[in-house]
């Protein structure tokens, strides 16, 4: 089919446009598990710290302070400061 007759509402089955293509066959290792990693794989069950970080945002949402302020942007950064 020549290019003046494609438009976008005309299907073309891909498999005849590009009959002539053929991939290289790809062999790879079966995937791991993690148990076998070395080092474990931290996962944050015992690192993450996020316990608490959204409270202060929960009390102002709630509080009669939050109705002040409209399309606002809070950020909740656990007490560091932002850039």
């Amino acid at each position: 089919m020549d290019n003046e007759q494609r438009d976008q509402y005309t299907f073309l089955n891909p498999a005849d446009l590009y009959s002539g293509f053929a991939p290289e066959t790809q062999h790879q290792p079966e995937p791991g598990l993690d148990a076998e990693l070395e080092p474990k794989a931290d996962l944050g069950e015992k690192t993450y710290r996020g316990t608490g970080r959204l409270a202060p945002a929960y009390v102002f949402l709630a509080s009669p302070e939050s109705s002040y302020v409209a399309g606002a942007t809070i950020a909740v950064t656990g007490g560091s400061p932002t850039p």
